[in-house]
C-alpha cells in the first residue's frame, strides 16, 4: 500500500498481513490507495472490500488469460473514491468502478479488441465503466 509509511503484503481476503519491502515483479502487483482515509493501515487492517477484491482478481486472470498481460499494479482511487485502475505490465491501464460487473465488461472489451485494430504499445487506457461501451485512448489523440 502506498500513501502510508509503511508497505504490506495484502492477503487474497484483502486484509494486511506482513510488513514489505517497496517491491515490483511479476509475482506480486502493487496497491495504491489514494482513496480518503481516516485511519492509518496496520497489519490485520482489511483494506480491500470483497467486491473490489474480486473484481480485481477477476480482471488479473482475464488479462493474463486473454492478452497475456500481467498486472503490475492496481490503484484505487485517484479519480472518485470508488474507481480501481489497474495497471498491466505494458503500461495501459483498464479503469472500472465499484458498480462495474467486470465479468460482462470483460467480454465487452475483449469484443472491442478482436473488432479494432488498437495499438497496444500507444494504448493509455481502456474505460469499462459503462454497460455497453468501452472507451480507450490512444497516446497522441486528443
Amino acid at each position: 500500500m502506498s500513501g502510508a509509511e509503511e508497505c504490506y503484503y495484502i492477503g487474497m481476503d484483502g486484509v494486511l498481513f506482513a510488513v514489505a519491502p517497496r517491491l515490483t515483479g511479476n509475482v506480486i502487483f502493487r496497491v495504491t490507495d489514494y482513496r480518503p482515509n481516516e485511519h492509518t493501515y496496520t497489519l490485520g487492517s482489511h483494506v480491500v472490500e470483497d467486491k473490489s477484491r474480486e473484481k480485481i482478481q477477476y480482471m488479473e486472470q482475464f488479462l493474463k488469460d486473454t492478452f497475456g498481460v500481467s498486472v503490475r499494479e492496481v490503484v484505487l482511487g485517484r479519480t472518485y473514491t470508488d474507481t480501481i485502475e489497474i495497471v498491466t505490465s505494458e503500461s495501459w491501464y483498464v479503469l472500472l468502478d465499484e458498480a462495474t460487473d467486470s465479468k460482462s465488461r470483460a467480454n465487452d472489451l475483449l469484443l472491442v479488441f478482436e473488432k479494432h485494430t488498437i495499438d497496444r504499445a500507444r494504448l493509455e487506457y481502456v474505460d469499462i465503466r459503462f454497460e455497453g461501451k468501452v472507451f480507450y485512448k490512444l497516446y497522441g489523440n486528443l
